[in-house]
């Protein structure tokens, strides 16, 4: 456990440090990201004040994950009062360091290996925050694509921290995790087993090769990216692959869902589903109410068309 931790953190965060390391990590992601959050702990990158800040909020929220329906003691109040804490505070730090830019804070291996952890936690921590279903008694039905704006902002971050600090530096303990992504290739490579759903949806981007709209472009974009993904026998390995892609095409998703554009809701939940498949607890907790807010949405759509693929991704 890093020194910094031990001589400045309270008891209960030293066991919620010590829960995070332990526990945590190992439904985080794939091996190579529990490699990459318990290598960054020895090179005392944890001792970074908006990393440390998220990881004690991300332990507290899967100790109330753990705790389910057994609160018998009023424990859960407790861990949601220390998750949301740290939560904010973790963010206003983090914010800082980004829009700051202050090269001694911001400069070597160490430094750039708690901004890379720190937007990884980030992105997971804002499932755990909308794991509540929305009110639909108090909403309308267009909400449903501001409230996916929300959820997805910090997806953001990654273009962030490479357009503030540039590429991986040297020896970063992200480089392997960073690697598989494949994103020099822009995606997986297509294979020619072709599954169902991807032959739908690649038959369904076809009406948009042709098209001189920006709308259309994006959407285009957004599926070629997507579609290489459809035939992966999807677990927690696959990680790195689907949060790459949500880097790459969270800029189109922005402008198309501000468009409040039923298509490109449709393919964001295709993401979602995937994502879903890696059964990690915090993905779970969000993207499932995530999925049954945009279904609710899509089944009332008039467009043929999207019926059709909405019918054959549920399927």
């Amino acid at each position: 456990m890093p020194d910094c931790y031990r001589s400045a953190a309270s008891p209960d965060a030293l066991a919620a440090l010590q829960h995070f390391q332990e526990v945590t990590t190992h439904g985080l992601g794939g091996p190579n990201f529990r490699a990459a959050m318990l290598t960054i702990g020895d090179r005392t990158a944890y001792c970074s004040p908006y990393l440390r800040h998220v990881i004690l909020a991300v332990s507290y929220a899967h100790q109330n994950f753990l705790l389910g329906e057994r609160d018998h003691d009023g424990k859960a109040a407790g861990l949601r009062l220390a998750t949301t804490s740290h939560w904010q505070r973790g963010l206003q730090l983090f914010g800082r360091a980004l829009s700051e830019r202050d090269e001694t804070a911001t400069s070597g291996r160490v430094h750039y290996d708690s901004l890379i952890a720190t937007t990884f936690l980030t992105t997971m921590m804002t499932f755990c925050q909308h794991a509540q279903p929305a009110d639909v008694s108090q909403t309308q039905d267009s909400d449903v694509f501001t409230r996916i704006l929300e959820f997805m902002t910090t997806v953001g971050g990654f273009p962030a921290v490479r357009s503030a600090f540039g590429e991986p530096v040297e020896s970063s303990a992200w480089t392997p995790v960073l690697d598989s992504t494949d994103d020099k290739t822009g995606g997986v490579d297509v294979v020619e087993d072709r599954t169902e759903r991807l032959a739908v949806i690649e038959t369904y981007l076809q009406r948009f090769d042709a098209s001189q709209s920006e709308t259309d472009g994006l959407l285009l974009t957004i599926g070629r990216a997507l579609a290489p993904l459809l035939h992966l026998q999807i677990s927690a390995i696959h990680m790195p692959i689907l949060f790459a892609f949500a880097g790459r095409t969270w800029s189109a998703f922005q402008t198309l869902l501000r468009q409040q554009d039923d298509r490109a809701l449709l393919l964001f939940s295709c993401w979602l589903g995937l994502l879903r498949r890696t059964g990690r607890w915090w993905v779970m907790m969000g993207a499932t109410v995530q999925l049954d807010d945009i279904n609710e949405h899509l089944a009332k759509s008039t467009d043929q068309a999207i019926l059709s693929l909405y019918g054959s991704m549920r399927a």
